[in-house]
């Protein structure tokens, strides 16, 4: 019994770590984020948001191989949500195993909407 519920055990490790490297990830440099935790990015291939603080800090996020549809930004402080066109930097199908980096600049716009300016993805 605990020779099966071992091998049982392994295999459900070892079939999340593959599934976890199957993934792509994505890098974020974004500058002006004034680092307090308040702006968010999403893309369709996350399932949601992801921190510009922490992305700026290193912290690296898997995300779902695929065509990047949009990309938006988000301040919790002001409640606004902006989605931005792509550039065609950022227009690529993402394959696991690949790295998307995104990077430009925080701006707030009209209205206290944030935007990323500069925006662009590279792909390794």
């Amino acid at each position: 019994m605990k020779k099966t519920l071992a091998l049982i055990v392994s295999c459900i490790i070892a079939h999340t770590a593959i599934a976890a490297d199957s993934n792509a990830q994505l890098r974020l440099k974004i500058k002006g984020a004034f680092h307090d935790n308040r702006y968010f990015v999403c893309l369709n291939n996350v399932g949601g948001c992801v921190s510009v603080a922490q992305g700026d800090n290193g912290r690296v996020y898997p995300i779902n191989p695929g065509d990047i549809k949009y990309i938006a930004a988000i301040d919790t402080v002001n409640r606004s949500l902006n989605a931005q066109s792509l550039p065609a930097s950022c227009q690529v199908n993402l394959n696991s195993n690949q790295t998307v980096t995104i990077t430009g600049e925080l701006t707030e716009g009209p209205n206290k909407k944030v935007y990323i300016k500069n925006m662009n993805c590279s792909v390794g």
